[in-house]
């Protein structure tokens, strides 16, 4: 193999990368992103046209056609990592020793859904009663996207041209090949519930007056700290959660997105400023992070935040 090929938001890529700098990789094996517009982060990619979704066996083909030096092409877009099972295993549905209890609920956004997967997965091999609460932009993701795509010469393709604007892109995609086993998990009494932008400022609002820094994306778990939310999903006030903060991204390029996308009147509230995060970032293993279990003392809705 010399070419890896993979979709990603940015997340995902940037951990590929890193892993063949440490395995010192580099001369050895290229990583491509394909996007629908540039991410901006120095990493290669390749546009794809517009409208154009790219499925399973179809990665590779394009990466040759764009690339012709590539060589042989390998496509890890759908690839599950193990960490990813290990991390859901040992940390997120583990018995935590302070509450003496298996969380009833894990909240995290939703992409193209492999963290959410690999969780169910655990629960399952464990048997827990542990419910998932995923969160998915409103009409911009691969899961709800009945009469959005079309097929022509056997290539599938959006009827209209993508332009997503919720605030949490790293979430947002139009197809993704685990559409069948994430509604299978709904199936099983899982959530998957969409939010528009109203719902995920408020989340990334919890987030930030509990000191957490992170890109709208990454905070979207936090949904679960609404009450009216919880009520929504018929969730007890009493109830134990994990929430998965899934990552900080780039301060400059998500508060420019809030700025742009949402009503002006709810970002009177945001006074979230670049030494805010720094702060933050910085007091990181003094808060909550590192599935450290914290509860308010005025309420009984205990939570876990792991990241």
């Amino acid at each position: 193999m010399n070419t890896i090929a993979v979709i990603s938001a940015g997340n995902y890529v940037g951990a590929i990368n890193e892993g063949i700098v440490k395995g010192s990789l580099g001369k050895k094996l290229r990583v491509v992103n394909l996007v629908n517009e540039s991410l901006g982060n120095g990493q290669e990619e390749i546009i794809i046209p517009p409208r154009r979704i790219l499925r399973p066996g179809e990665r590779e083909e394009f990466v040759l056609e764009n690339m012709p030096n590539a060589g042989k092409v390998r496509d890890y877009t759908d690839f599950q990592p193990v960490a990813y099972g290990e991390f859901a295993r040992d940390r997120i549905v583990a018995l935590d020793r302070a509450f003496s209890r298996h969380p009833d609920y894990v909240s995290l956004g939703v992409g193209s859904g492999k963290l959410f997967i690999a969780i169910e997965r655990a629960i399952r091999n464990q048997g827990l009663p542990t419910k998932l609460i995923g969160l998915l932009p409103k009409g911009e993701n691969g899961v709800f996207n009945q009469g959005t795509l079309e097929v022509r010469d056997n290539k599938i393709f959006s009827k209209q041209q993508f332009n997503p604007q919720s605030i949490a892109d790293k979430l947002v995609c139009p197809y993704t090949a685990l559409q069948e086993q994430l509604l299978a998990a709904q199936g099983r009494g899982h959530v998957l519930a969409e939010v528009d932008n109203i719902d995920l400022y408020s989340a990334f609002i919890y987030a930030q007056n509990e000191r957490h820094s992170g890109e709208p994306s990454a905070t979207a778990g936090f949904m679960i700290r609404d009450p009216g939310f919880r009520a929504k999903c018929g969730i007890r006030d009493d109830s134990f959660a994990t929430i998965v903060h899934t990552g900080y991204g780039d301060f400059v390029r998500w508060s420019q997105r809030l700025r742009n996308r949402m009503p002006a009147a709810l970002l009177k509230a945001f006074r979230w400023t670049a030494e805010d995060q720094e702060r933050s970032v910085r007091a990181k293993d003094q808060l909550l992070l590192r599935a450290r279990p914290w509860a308010r003392s005025n309420e009984r809705f205990g939570e876990n935040y792991c990241t």
